[in-house]
């Protein structure tokens, strides 16, 4: 993708705001930047200072029939709400009294909204009120910026994307795309996820790729004509084009890209488990000296309680200083506190702690291995808990869980999703998935109607697999063999009734397991019926779990011999744990309530495709759709 990005010209934008004493950008400048970025359209502005007397030609230089007043301050940042945005006629009259008016009113407006909540004062207004407080606003204001007027192609709700970067510490440098507009934040909180506001992490991913992602959004559809009553605004290639440059100026101006050269005798990862009060000195000391790329911090007790914030606070200001030190490379990477540790086999080191009497650790892990990941402060309450017990800084969840799932990490929400989704790594690790097409059956009519209801959610989506004419043909043979046929229809989720024994089960999985067009079978036994060998112990051997025919013997030998994942659904009491606690010992997942085994299933399928994807690459690093 061809793009005329001027990046000497972007990097004297920033320098002059540095040579200010500025770590950001006034509202010209970034009109400025996006010129320097490929942009095709952008608009013109004048800055207007106090004072300044500006001729009438001069001030409707700007063509169009009104303009735009904005507030410029280095404080005030959302300029709507204390009027500092306004738009008037483009008339020298007009222009100049409106502007006289912002001059006075922008500052009082913003100063008694700060006198009310006190929220995000400054530091050099902290401790003003009334006049003093307004006078100190007021001179902040370093202007009014005169923008020309772009009159919006639609009014109606979602004619506006916003696209930023911004950097984040548990990812770095992040692109975000989404509905944009004054209710930018409305939207992301209430509408389903994915639906008003996508992320990626730059590094991971290509203009065209995020389009793909960028393509599922509200925001898509309404600005591509794709809603009742919505014209196209903006074609495919500006979009894609758009998130391209921002994503090569986020690459190139990201802190993860320094230009360092580092010493060779410095060590790849030091690791700290010493008392929490050694910390502070000695995190000053490893920067110092340069001695370490990457820290892991174990030690427990830092900023966990009232007496040890002091300490922590040392700790994450010695890490700030280093990160904009010119003579370093921005210091070494932290982990911690209060970190779990690491076990390293090539390195031949454990920091567990944990006796190899009490963990057993396997001596090799399979290639094919998944990844499940669980963050906490997912709540406002969540984060308040996550920095009182560990000291970490809560992150942004949306970002989190998108930069951990597009490589093919499986994110958990709960801990008992954790647990399932931990249980079918373990027991499916071996199978090979296709793609997300579930054959679903059931001995209860609910529970095909539950299955049914469960196949899509904001995490996930799955769809039922379209039987083959053989598939159909083979499964009616079963259910007639056994007078069942007129009391089955056969359909995807396949309710085979209550009357169907153990080989009617186990037939009809051998089946679906051997259709093409099915990636994945959810088999689920109503325990308790009579016609099912189900129990571990049966003096009369009708119910025994352990006869040759039985479900057990049935689904472990087609386990063993198919390449599809077979998902098992047990439910009732503790009567039947025998027969799920064997059938989990034959590498097949139990789940006792089938709507959790369809979720969780759908979040292990998508994870690994996602991660096959990604190994299947010739591009590394990139995001796989």
């Amino acid at each position: 993708m061809q793009l005329d990005i001027d990046f000497d010209s972007i990097e004297q934008i920033f320098s002059n705001a540095w040579g200010q004493g500025r770590d950001f950008l006034f509202e010209s400048e970034v009109y400025e930047l996006l010129a320097k970025s490929g942009s095709e359209t952008f608009p013109r502005t004048r800055l207007i200072k106090r004072g300044t007397r500006i001729a009438d030609d001069e001030l409707v230089a700007i063509p169009g029939k009104k303009i735009v007043l904005k507030i410029v301050s280095p404080y005030i940042v959302h300029k709507t709400e204390v009027g500092g945005v306004r738009v008037v006629d483009n008339e020298p009259d007009k222009i100049r009294s409106a502007v006289r008016r912002m001059f006075y009113e922008v500052p009082e407006s913003y100063a008694a909204g700060l006198a009310r909540t006190q929220e995000g004062l400054p530091v050099h207004y902290q401790g003003l009120t009334g006049d003093a407080l307004t006078a100190a606003v007021s001179r902040d204001v370093k202007g009014v910026l005169q923008v020309q007027y772009m009159p919006p192609d639609s009014a109606a709700f979602g004619n506006e994307l916003i696209v930023g970067l911004r950097h984040t510490r548990e990812f770095g440098t992040i692109l975000s795309a989404g509905l944009g507009g004054t209710d930018t934040a409305l939207y992301a909180k209430r509408f389903r996820k994915g639906q008003a506001i996508v992320a990626v992490s730059p590094a991971m991913c290509t203009g065209e790729r995020f389009f793909r992602l960028y393509r599922k959004t509200i925001s898509y559809r309404k600005l591509a004509g794709l809603t009742r009553g919505q014209r196209r605004i903006v074609t495919d290639e500006q979009l894609a084009e758009c998130f391209e440059s921002f994503i090569r100026i986020g690459n190139t101006y990201c802190r993860e890209n320094p230009e360092a050269v580092f010493i060779i005798d410095a060590l790849d990862l030091f690791i700290v488990a010493v008392g929490a009060d050694q910390v502070p000195d000695l995190v000053e000391d490893i920067i110092e000296k340069d001695a370490a790329h990457a820290v892991m911090l174990i030690a427990g007790g830092l900023g966990e309680t009232p007496d040890s914030r002091d300490r922590a606070e040392q700790v994450v200001e010695a890490i700030c200083a280093a990160r904009i030190r010119p003579d370093t490379d921005g210091g070494p990477v932290f982990i911690g506190a209060n970190c779990m540790g690491v076990i390293s086999l090539p390195g031949n080191f454990d920091t567990w702690f944990i006796p190899k009497e009490k963990l057993p650790k396997n001596g090799s892990c399979p290639r094919s291995c998944c990844v499940v990941f669980y963050k906490a402060s997912r709540t406002p309450e969540g984060k308040a808990a996550t920095s009182s017990h560990t000291a970490s800084i809560a992150g942004d969840y949306m970002v989190c869980e998108s930069c951990v799932s597009q490589p093919g990490a499986i994110v958990a929400r709960t801990f008992n999703e954790f647990q399932a989704l931990m249980l079918l790594a373990e027991t499916l690790n071996t199978k090979i998935i296709h793609g997300n097409r579930l054959a679903a059956v059931s001995g209860a009519g609910f529970e095909a109607v539950g299955m049914a209801d469960s196949i899509q959610s904001d995490d996930f989506t799955m769809e039922f697999a379209r039987f083959g004419n053989k598939t159909v043909t083979d499964v009616r043979s079963v259910l007639a063999a056994k007078g069942l046929d007129r009391l089955v229809t056969i359909s995807n989720p396949l309710d085979i009734s209550p009357a169907a024994d153990d080989q009617v089960h186990g037939d009809i999985a051998e089946i679906l397991c051997r259709d093409p067009g099915v990636d994945a079978v959810i088999l689920s036994v109503d325990p308790m019926s009579p016609a099912m060998k189900t129990l571990d112990t049966d003096p009369e051997d009708r119910f025994c779990m352990h006869h040759k025919g039985a479900i057990l013997h049935r689904l472990t030998h087609l386990n063993n011999t198919s390449e599809t994942p077979i998902v098992a659904v047990v439910d009732g009491g503790r009567l039947y744990d025998p027969l799920r606690d064997a059938l989990i010992a034959g590498c097949i997942p139990v789940f006792k309530v089938c709507d959790g085994a369809v979720a969780a299933l759908s979040l292990y399928i998508q994870g690994r495709l996602r991660a096959n994807a990604v190994r299947m690459s010739k591009e590394e690093g990139v995001i796989h759709d």
